[in-house]
């Protein structure tokens, strides 16, 4: 299934506990990072970043 939303405004519509996994292949490492980066600090919110690299995969997840 594809998101036709681009993931930074996923990233900024995010709740507490949402998670976004979007494949390798859709994305860079240094954008997903940088987008939950960039918003936690614009917002004042914390995000956490994981590369799954068996499912080759990038997840964000909202913190606070």
């Amino acid at each position: 299934m594809t998101n036709e939303t681009p993931l930074l405004t996923r990233v900024r519509e995010m709740n507490v506990g949402d998670r976004i996994t979007v494949p390798i292949e859709a994305y860079g490492h240094n954008t997903v990072r940088r987008y939950a980066c960039d918003w936690g600090l614009y917002l004042g919110r914390k995000y956490s970043t994981h590369v799954d690299r068996v499912n080759r995969t990038y997840t964000i997840t909202r913190l606070s």
